[in-house]
């Protein structure tokens, strides 16, 4: 039945190509991605796909089912494309991975048990849609989740770092006229600034500020924060010391202020390691040898706040010869259009969807690989 597929991706591999392609001509901004999501969804249903669309009420998200029954396995979609530089990530490759392997697993479903479920998820730009998908139950009765990352180098699936982007405001406008309080909402967002360069001497060595803005005036003033940890359990430490600190700075400068989470955040991955033994040996099958051994990516991984509960992988592939490319770039977005990367995303499309095949064929591999969750 692995050959029915590997045979069938030579008969669609065009299509699965075109898919990578349109993207890549057509790069959509986070929550917008509605050309991607509506061609998506079209090629599903043409292969007897069951489709959702607007799912968990997200109007660029989808839901792709083919099969019945267990073992459940999900492929990821990444629709979005930066505003300035295009798919600068590859989502384009990694959408297409997805879907070529679905496809492929669809044609040999009428002859074993299982389920393959394509998710579109939207915003990877902004935090990603996984966790508020999640939360309406989208990952509850799935056995394991996979995407592959296009990158320059090829790797087994590591960990990530977790995110926290946090938002505070300072605002004076709703103050009466005759209310005098000499100090401004820039004032007060300075203090905090401060506050948590001192702050940051007891946090440990691995968090990092990874960005920061502050900006408005006398009236309304923000400051953004996007800080990285190697765990959750540190980040929410941070989270409450944050908003103490602002509480606090709020009663000693007497402006109202509001803290709150600008997007999505990200838990660090936790990357089966059985799941990932199996995709590593089915990548060689394919052809692609060279894997180096996982790391921790400094980037937020969206998977993550579903690894600890999922098994779960997120490998890396390499797609470019020229070294000099960096990543993310408009460089990289350039090279998924190459004919080396149209070779490593079709021998991506064999091993993800071998992978999950192996899934469904041996209970015992599928036990063992939750045992190792």
């Amino acid at each position: 039945m692995k050959q029915e597929m590997i045979s069938y991706v030579s008969t669609i591999k065009d299509e699965i190509l075109s898919i990578s392609k349109y993207m890549y001509a057509n790069p959509e901004k986070s929550y917008e991605e509605f050309k991607c999501c509506d061609l998506l969804s079209k090629i599903l249903l043409n292969h007897g796909f069951n489709v959702i669309n607007n799912y968990c009420d997200t109007p660029t998200a989808f839901y792709g089912e083919f099969g019945h029954g267990h073992p459940k396995i999900c492929f990821i979609c990444h629709l979005d494309a930066s505003e300035k530089d295009g798919h600068s990530s590859g989502h384009n490759v990694t959408t297409a991975i997805s879907v070529g392997a679905a496809l492929a697993l669809s044609k040999i479903l009428n002859k074993i048990d299982g389920t393959v479920i394509v998710l579109g998820c939207p915003g990877e730009y902004l935090g990603g849609s996984k966790l508020a998908l999640s939360k309406e139950g989208a990952f509850k009765d799935i056995d394991a989740t996979m995407l592959i990352q296009p990158y320059i180098e090829t790797m087994e699936s590591g960990t990530s770092k977790a995110k926290l982007p946090v938002k505070i405001a300072f605002d004076k406008k709703c103050f009466p006229p005759e209310v005098l309080n000499l100090n401004s909402s820039l004032d007060a967002c300075l203090y905090v600034f401060n506050g948590f360069s001192l702050l940051e001497k007891s946090f440990p060595k691995e968090v990092a500020l990874e960005d920061l803005e502050v900006k408005g005036g006398d009236l309304h003033s923000e400051v953004k924060l996007l800080l990285a940890a190697d765990k959750s359990d540190t980040m929410e430490m941070i989270r409450k010391k944050m908003k103490e600190l602002v509480t606090t700075t709020s009663n000693i400068f007497d402006i109202p202020c509001t803290f709150s989470i600008y997007q999505h955040p990200s838990a660090e991955l936790k990357s089966n390691q059985t799941l990932s033994r199996i995709f590593s040996h089915n990548l060689k099958e394919a052809g692609i040898i060279d894997i180096k051994e996982p790391t921790q990516s400094c980037l937020g991984c969206s998977l993550g706040c579903i690894s600890k509960d999922i098994p779960c992988i997120h490998p890396y592939i390499s797609i470019i010869e020229d070294q000099k490319i960096t990543f993310p770039s408009p460089e990289f977005a350039l090279a998924t259009q190459s004919y080396y990367a149209e070779k490593r995303l079709l021998q991506g499309v064999e091993a993800l969807a071998k992978t999950a095949f192996d899934l469904m064929e041996n209970q015992e591999l599928l036990l063992e690989v939750r045992k190792d969750q």
